[in-house]
């Protein structure tokens, strides 16, 4: 027999639930049962707002949408990086709907790129400055990443890595997140995240902050680092 706690984000005490293991903040609202925290055998988890994870009986799992849930297995049990910790989300909205967000930043990034071709970044007047640049006088992570574009809209790859070390890196990874965008807003499905895959999302954003902390930090102490001056 595996036993639980529920809490709501309200009130914080845990209440016992016999026949489940779940953690986390259950979604408010009516009916006795959800109040009461009791959970009838074999009923959808859909009912309560909760993400079974284990059934007493072994069997397949009846999963409902997750509002808020992580799931927390008991020690017995172990931990598995295959454990959804982020439930899938399905958008109800229609295709055209959904694809208006990345659609209509892919054509912004196409103008402003036709803008940046047209117009040179080096020449001073035409955009505004890094305020790091203009109030300090000094590179952020950020500088020079305008007119590196500039160059590398004009077929010169070694002028942009030479405004910005990090532009053959920034460039591919906007677009495979927008990429990715696109995808599930064509499928209307964002899916579910396991423990592996979270555990990986956070160290990929950790150690990019890092790289972009120390980089900031440290072209501002080698020369051949710096973004060339006006702070675009």
């Amino acid at each position: 027999r595996v036993s639980c706690t529920s809490a709501t984000a309200a009130s914080g005490p845990s209440v016992p639930v016999s026949g489940w293991r779940w953690w986390g903040a259950w979604r408010q609202g009516s009916g006795d049962s959800r109040r009461s925290g009791r959970l009838r055998r074999g009923a959808p988890a859909s009912l309560y707002g909760c993400h079974l994870i284990q059934s007493p009986q072994g069997q397949p799992d009846r999963v409902g949408p997750a509002y808020g849930v992580v799931v927390k297995p008991s020690a017995s049990q172990g931990i598995s990086d295959d454990e959804i910790v982020e439930a899938a989300v399905v958008d109800p909205r229609s295709l055209g709907r959904r694809l208006v967000a990345p659609v209509g930043l892919a054509i912004a990034a196409i103008a402003g790129c036709a803008v940046l071709f047209a117009i040179d970044p080096n020449e001073p007047g035409h955009y505004p400055l890094c305020p790091t640049r203009a109030l300090l006088g000094i590179d952020c992570p950020g500088c020079g990443l305008m007119r590196g574009t500039y160059d590398l809209l004009h077929g010169d790859m070694t002028g942009a890595i030479d405004h910005n070390l990090l532009i053959p890196f920034v460039i591919p990874i906007v677009l495979v997140l927008w990429l990715g965008w696109l995808r599930r807003a064509g499928t209307g499905i964002r899916p579910a995240v396991t423990r592996r895959r979270f555990r990986w999302r956070n160290r990929l954003l950790l150690t990019g902050l890092a790289i972009m902390v120390v980089f900031g930090v440290v072209r501002n102490f080698v020369p051949y680092l710096d973004s060339g001056a006006l702070g675009n």
